[in-house]
């Protein structure tokens, strides 16, 4: 059992969800029940989560984007082009760590003119709202 109670009369529930070579997580609780709960929810959420070896950046799913579909466009080629300075702009993160914030941060820093092209000192909203549907 991994729950086991202090000298401070706290429960302390530490586990290791990924098994030994994951990551360790403790937590102090007020009462042995709650340690317990928060054990099992931790233990379970694990059991369902497959651990990605594999990570897989945001460039690499452009590319698999204009393999499978984007060399059929007539413009892909030009998409292609863009959606990689977006990556590099970016730092190329993985592909679980895009998110929305993710995007909002990059387009506010856009439409500023930080990361503009060709000395252009601002960008219209339309130019960032294709690169977001693109």
């Amino acid at each position: 059992m991994t729950v086991r109670k202090l000298p401070s009369g706290k429960w302390l529930c530490q586990c290791f969800p990924y098994g030994r070579d994951g990551k360790r997580i403790r937590k102090q609780f007020a009462t042995k029940g709650e340690a317990l709960s928060h054990e099992r929810r931790l233990m379970n959420n694990a059991a369902n989560q497959p651990v990605n070896d594999s990570a897989v950046t945001l460039s690499a799913f452009v590319e698999r984007w204009y393999e499978m579909h984007g060399k059929t466009l007539s413009s892909g080629d030009e998409r292609k082009v863009k959606l990689q300075a977006i990556c590099e702009r970016l730092g190329d993160p993985l592909a679980s760590h895009f998110d929305k914030n993710t995007f909002a941060v990059y387009r506010e820093r856009r439409l500023s003119g930080e990361w503009n092209q060709k000395s252009k000192k601002k960008l219209s909203e339309a130019t960032v709202n294709r690169e977001q549907s693109y």
